[in-house]
């Protein structure tokens, strides 16, 4: 039988707030994909090659209080779920005083933009897994700014922080 986890999604969503808080401090904006319509994805095959060894649950009507009966990579791996989970998360962050913006589909761009936008004398960081921010980042950037990109640690590899200049 397979192992079922009960996703308390109002435990889930206080504990990424306080998380938020404690590694990154209060000045933050926390940037999410869209998944709105994620047939216009540009990353909608990646997206689906990593779903399609999952298999999804149903579509559930939710709410923060609520007990999820399902596997919490079934639950987000159904777009539905995902996209109101991440609705839910960010209404949860901003009664938290935490900035938060959503894509309309990948959040790449917007992460980059919103970095630039936000760039004053203190130092900015982008936080994030995908290589694909340190190329727009170091695309975008203008000489006379730097701004860094910190890879997390994940599993065997080492916490990484790149330059927009190097």
């Amino acid at each position: 039988m397979e192992d079922i986890f009960y996703i308390v999604l109002y435990a889930i969503e206080k504990k990424y707030v306080h998380y938020v808080h404690r590694q990154f401090g209060h000045n933050v904006i926390i940037v999410c994909d869209g998944y709105s319509d994620y047939t216009k994805n540009i990353k909608v095959a990646e997206q689906r090659r990593r779903t399609t060894k999952i298999s999804s649950s149903s579509d559930v009507l939710f709410d923060q209080f609520m007990t999820v009966p399902t596997n919490q990579q079934q639950f987000l791996a159904n777009t539905h779920n995902k996209s109101r989970f991440i609705s839910m998360l960010s209404e949860k962050l901003k009664a938290a005083d935490i900035f938060v913006k959503q894509a309309n589909n990948d959040a790449d761009v917007l992460i980059i933009e919103t970095a630039l936008e936000k760039f004053n004398t203190n130092t900015t960081i982008v936080v994030g897994e995908d290589v694909d921010l340190l190329i727009i980042l170091t695309a975008r950037t203008p000489t006379d700014r730097i701004i860094y990109f910190l890879k997390p640690d994940k599993a065997q590899i080492e916490t990484k922080l790149y330059s927009s200049q190097s």
